[in-house]
């Protein structure tokens, strides 16, 4: 089968002014064979007709092969960057080939940057999903600091990290804040570091604006001669933090006097409504405030604790009428189900997805949470035991990157080899867990078994800080005299990131 595989070409077509040793990226729509991507199927080539050596760097994850090459491009001249069709060009993990000759022409720089522009990121993009922001640059290889501030200030408040004294760097050229940012407008800065011994010390920083949206409500289904409910909180199927109050958005106004308790119950998920009905289950208890006119919210001041990890359902009776008339109401009962969120739970089921891509679809929100809560519950205990006094150490922002980086693709790997298992169950295929591969597969099991093994890369990327810090019985303060390659405790970060103190990195 033949279509055509490239969905975006970096830098896009016509471009001017690309800097001399830019990284040439090219987005497919299907996960890519790594052996099908290399300079007989995907070449740079000079307006003279000169092929430019490349090096090639494929990322299954995002479906993204990263080109750079291996010396400087001439100044203010055009290069075509050509993907080949058919057998002879790139190929899918499903057979899939690229069905056309596609040609992306860019033309570089007229002048050489000075020493201090050369080391400024090129290329910066940030971009925001539901929360979550997403930083990247052209440059690979280079120690880069990035942090997201209130303000282009220089006195700005730093979002993430918390931590102002410490910056992220990352030698790669992207990097996701790992928790979720508030609506609201806010400032990425990046910039390049150099080596010591050499000038200038350090760029001047890039800043980028960013605004994170509002998140619009997403509008249930309606009836137009019933009363209907608009909005509720927490939503159906949700995973929810702060249960002090619960609210119920209809129509139309309601009188919230007339509401009795067999209007209204609140239940564990698992309690059969007819089970309950029959042997008189009394539903957990709740005040609605009062209030002196018709109202369309209806809040719930529930007097019990919710259970960490725990699913409920609140009931709401068809009888709930519309205070205007009393023949307008629900028509049928309405049930929204909610879970608790855990004690400890460390990263984001939205940074879950987005790593799965389309096999994000197969789980739903509560799968997803149980594994991240049960990882966040074992390193939860695995640092500060049994101990409360240091409980607090572990509290939103002070959950330490590279657990909350480990945690996302541990919970990643272990819900895509769930998949894998099932995919094999009962097939003649065997799999080889140990060294992630599969004979004989369908596609989509060895799709799967490529992501499980680009997963495990990752996540092994983590794991030698990780070791190292659960020997530390509390948390220590790291003092100036550690070096950017280490933690707290002495160990070594991933070579793609390290945390250093910002005093030495010319902030």
């Amino acid at each position: 089968m033949q279509k055509n595989l490239v969905s975006k070409v970096y830098p896009s077509q016509n471009a001017e002014n690309i800097v001399l040793m830019p990284s040439i990226r090219i987005v497919f729509t299907e996960s890519m064979k790594v052996d099908s991507l290399n300079e007989n199927t995907i070449f740079l080539q000079k307006v003279n007709g000169e092929v430019i050596k490349l090096s090639y760097l494929y990322e299954n994850i995002t479906k993204t092969l990263e080109l750079i090459p291996t010396s400087p491009l001439d100044q203010n001249t055009s290069y075509t960057l050509y993907v080949k069709k058919g057998a002879v060009g790139p190929i899918s993990i499903v057979q899939t080939e690229h069905d056309r000759l596609s040609s992306f022409t860019f033309r570089t720089q007229a002048e050489t940057p000075s020493s201090a522009e050369a080391i400024m990121p090129s290329g910066v993009v940030v971009e925001a999903s539901n929360g979550y922001i997403s930083v990247s640059w052209n440059s690979v290889g280079q120690r880069t600091k990035v942090s997201l501030r209130s303000s282009e200030d220089d006195i700005a408040k730093y979002i993430w990290p918390s931590n102002s004294d410490y910056a992220i760097q990352s030698t790669e050229n992207k990097i996701d804040i790992p928790q979720k940012i508030n609506p609201g407008s806010y400032y990425i800065w990046i910039k390049h570091e150099l080596d010591k011994g050499e000038e200038p010390s350090s760029s001047t920083y890039i800043k980028k604006s960013i605004v994170i949206e509002e998140e619009p409500p997403i509008p249930l289904p309606t009836n137009p001669f019933n009363l209907n409910i608009v909005r509720t909180y927490p939503e159906n199927n949700s995973i929810a933090k702060n249960l002090d109050k619960l609210a119920v958005v209809f129509s139309e106004d309601i009188n919230l006097s007339s509401i009795s308790h067999e209007d209204l119950q609140i239940l564990d998920a698992d309690t059969d409504e007819f089970m309950a009905e029959l042997f008189e289950i009394k539903s957990y208890e709740y005040t609605i405030p009062l209030t002196e006119t018709p109202q369309k919210t209806l809040r719930i001041i529930p007097q019990f604790e919710f259970e960490a990890g725990k699913t409920y359902k609140l009931i709401l009776s068809k009888n709930i009428h519309s205070s205007a008339n009393p023949a307008v109401n629900l028509g049928e009962s309405k049930t929204i189900q909610f879970t608790k969120i855990w004690e400890h739970f460390f990263a984001s089921i939205e940074s879950i997805r987005t790593i799965l891509g389309n096999f994000s679809s197969s789980f739903d929100d509560v799968q997803i949470s149980k594994v991240i809560a049960e990882l966040s519950q074992q390193l939860y205990a695995r640092f500060l035991g049994n101990t409360t006094s240091d409980s607090a150490k572990w509290k939103d922002s002070g959950i330490p990157y590279y657990v909350v980086e480990y945690i996302k693709y541990k919970t990643a790997y272990m819900l895509v080899l769930n998949l894998v298992v099932k995919d094999t169950v009962g097939q003649s295929e065997n799999i080889k867990l140990g060294d992630l591969q599969v004979e004989e597969s369908a596609s989509r099991s060895s799709e799967l078994v490529d992501l499980l093994g680009l997963l495990k890369e990752e996540m092994e990327k983590w794991e030698t800080p990780l070791e190292s810090s659960a020997k530390a019985v509390t948390f220590a303060k790291m003092s100036s005299s550690i070096r950017a390659s280490s933690n707290e405790y002495g160990a070594t970060y991933p070579d793609h990131m390290t945390r250093v103190p910002f005093n030495e990195l010319g902030g």
